[in-house]
């Protein structure tokens, strides 16, 4: 898109339409405009690169999906926990609850 864009195509295609009102290419003569391409060299450097880049994605994709997994999991055993009443203490002076548990682990996939 860029390269058809680009002044020298730009020029090349202003040589070749017709029409007065609005102007027009025939797709033979489109078909003669050279367009500009970086040499092989650089064509391989980008397409390495443009796979370099896909294959950070597909990984940072996969670590998404896992730690939506994991909150769906933790979300889970938090709504069991509150339905079963473990999340709340039985009396006053009870130690550590699966209340703290639960916030520590929010927090943890939050972090």
């Amino acid at each position: 898109m860029y390269a058809i864009e680009s002044e020298l195509v730009h020029k090349q295609y202003l040589g070749i339409t017709k029409g007065v009102a609005q102007l027009k290419i025939s797709l033979g003569r489109f078909r003669s405009i050279g367009l500009p391409l970086p040499p092989l060299a650089e064509q391989h450097r980008i397409v390495a690169e443009v796979d370099r880049r896909l294959s950070i994605l597909h990984e940072t994709e996969a670590q998404v999906e896992a730690n939506l997994q994991r909150a769906e999991r933790l979300r889970q055993s938090i709504l069991a926990a509150a339905f079963s009443g473990r999340l709340v203490p039985s009396h006053e002076g009870a130690g550590p609850t699966d209340a703290d548990a639960a916030s520590e682990s929010t927090t943890a996939v939050v972090s």
